[in-house]
């Protein structure tokens, strides 16, 4: 037993300089913890890795010569229990590049979406960085690794629509298929696959205390990010340093994360015990800010990670985390704006299924504006004279700025303004000599929504909706529609996106729907569907905004297959999407949206 109360099994290895030690332990029984001490005393150890209470892994090339202890533990003292441990040991391989030349053609599998795919099966190991490139002067590449337990990485173009590329740290041991296909259907030709397989940067450095990882509440962490921190890859980026921390939280705690910094520009991510991850970037617009709350619907550890906007950005943070108890999720009614309630809802309903130009028809878009209007009246309190729907041939840009100059000038500081649409999105090249675009957008692209005539830019949307007064609910099932979060992030607004700004958005076809997030938002208004524990005839940010990130985990997450051949057989050549939910612009998640009584 350990001084602090938790028990311990030791085992021994030896070990030589330069190999590379991989070590597992997993446990449905207890929250593992895992150390490695070398013969010098060098210590290293793992909590949870990758967020999961039940793995804890150190993969780590091995910088002495000599007997290494291996101890396995529990985060917390008293804990017992069966696990498994897997210790592997052995030469520390350079980087293993493989070269694959090959065809799309007819005869390979096709995907009920109309599309080739070649697949490449590997065996893999926890620790192990993948990167893949795609390169065709054949057709739109499109790229896909998929592997145990639901990993999914994807990528469509980077640099051009010839090329395809992924770069992962691999957070199992497995099985993994590679699959090469094309964005478009029936593409065929010749393409070249490239697959370096090296060692991701996963040392950690000597702890100071056993729970470093740990924080208090209403305490102060002064931190850094710095070139020796962990790329998120697991957030969902490869390409931002991040650090992390954990934190016990009672149910029915209200979470509060507080993250400054002037080196950097901030972001703050909770994830909940359950796997959901709660994102803020820009605090009312501010770069050198990043806040969020978050009601706990259930006790356990909670994690938060401190990360940037910008690619490979370092420097210095202060993060604070508090919590109070809160009674119900009831608690701040009429707390829209100035605590007088809503006068009126206005909303403009926009669906385009019959596009004239390069991009394809869409089911069902146009269909969803007519029924978020219609929730929004038989449910949401709106009369049907203030909202203005917009489908196929009516939703142009110029009619879009007539219906939002129409609202402005009837909307009050106290209403609610609803912008609604279904569609396609794209994302464009930011113009090299738009300095504004390029501090905006460092990742060199705007997102847009597809209009009937013409796109509308990120920047562009936000001009238009910050003429509206009052609190906005913006709702957005587009390809890309994440990435309007750092555009359209301002006080009382809020978001609701069908995906991230890297992946597509599916089509809803068995619900009859364009997109998920437009059926999820009209069924959380139907019937006050969203309005949970407890059920007072109003619906709070909090609760639509649970409603449509568990619809999302039961109904899109799960039909999801680790293997290509049954993951795009599902939507096609499409990412792993994940509703994007941003309520930073609200005072308290807690803010009444729609309610009965008014």
């Amino acid at each position: 037993m350990l001084e602090s109360g938790e028990y311990l099994d030791e085992y021994t290895f030896r070990g030589t300089a330069g190999d590379e030690a991989v070590i597992e332990i997993r446990s449905e029984e207890f929250d593992t913890y895992l150390f490695l001490i070398g013969p010098g005393g060098e210590q290293f150890e793992n909590d949870d890795y990758n967020g999961s209470q039940e793995y804890s892994v150190i993969n780590r090339t091995l910088t002495e010569t000599g007997t290494f202890d291996v101890i396995v533990t529990t985060f917390r003292p008293g804990e017992t229990g069966e696990y498994t441990l897997t210790m592997d040991t052995g030469s520390a391989d350079e980087a293993t590049t493989i070269n694959e030349t090959g065809e799309l053609q007819a005869e390979d599998i096709q995907l009920p979406s109309g599309e080739y795919l070649d697949l490449f099966d590997f065996t893999w190991q926890v620790g192990d960085r993948i990167e893949l490139e795609l390169i065709s002067d054949a057709f739109d590449t499109y790229l896909i690794l998929a592997g145990p337990n639901g990993f999914l990485v994807e990528n469509d173009d980077e640099g051009d629509i010839g090329r395809s590329h992924i770069i992962a740290d691999l957070t199992e041991s497995g099985s993994y298929s590679v699959g090469v296909t094309s964005y478009s259907p029936a593409e065929v030709g010749v393409y070249d696959l490239t697959i370096e397989i090296g060692s991701a940067t996963t040392d950690m450095a000597v702890p100071e205390e056993r729970n470093r990882e740990m924080l208090s509440f209403a305490d102060t962490t002064y931190g850094r990010l710095d070139e020796n921190d962990s790329l998120a890859n697991a957030l969902n980026y490869d390409r931002k340093y991040y650090d992390s921390f954990a934190v016990d939280v009672n149910g029915n705690q209200e979470i509060v994360v507080n993250l400054e910094s002037t080196d950097f520009d901030p972001v703050v991510i909770l994830q909940t015990p359950e796997g959901y991850l709660y994102e803020n970037d820009d605090y009312e617009g501010s770069t050198e800010r990043s806040f969020l709350t978050h009601t706990a619907s259930e006790s356990g550890r909670y994690r938060v990670f401190v990360t940037s906007y910008s690619d490979y950005a370092t420097g210095s943070y202060e993060l604070t985390v508090d919590a109070s108890d809160t009674n119900s999720q009831g608690e701040g009614r009429n707390e829209i704006v100035d605590g007088d309630g809503v006068k009126e809802i206005h909303g403009i309903f926009v669906g385009i299924s019959d596009y004239p130009q390069e991009f394809n028809d869409l089911p069902f878009t146009a269909e969803d504006a007519g029924i978020a209007y219609r929730a929004l009246v038989s449910s949401g309190g709106m009369e049907a004279e203030n909202g203005i729907v917009l489908t196929n041939n009516m939703a142009t840009r110029n009619r879009l700025e007539q219906a939002i100059n129409n609202v402005a000038s009837r909307a009050d500081t106290d209403d609610l303004f609803i912008f609604f649409f279904s569609g396609h999105g794209d994302r464009v090249d930011v113009s090299d000599t738009d300095l504004v675009a390029n501090l905006m957008d460092p990742d060199g692209q705007d997102e847009t929504i597809e209009l009937y005539d013409d796109a509308v830019l990120d920047d562009e949307l936000r001009e238009l909706l910050n003429r509206v007064p009052g609190t906005s609910v913006v709702v957005l099932d587009s390809c890309f529609s994440g990435g309007f979060v750092k555009d359209l992030s301002h006080p009382n607004r809020i978001g609701f996106y069908s995906s991230q700004e890297d992946v597509l958005s599916a089509v809803a076809d068995k619900f009859q729907a364009g997109g998920y997030m437009a059926r999820f938002f009209s069924d959380g208004l139907n019937a006050f569907q969203a309005d949970q524990d407890p059920r007072n005839g109003a619906i709070s940010a909090h609760e639509l905004r649970h409603y449509v990130q568990e619809r999302y985990r039961n109904e899109v997450v799960q039909e999801k297959s680790p293997d290509p051949r049954n993951w795009v057989s599902v939507s096609g050549n499409l990412g792993y999407q994940q509703a994007v939910v941003d309520l930073g612009g609200l005072r308290s998640p807690h803010t009444i949206l729609f309610d009965a009584e008014e």
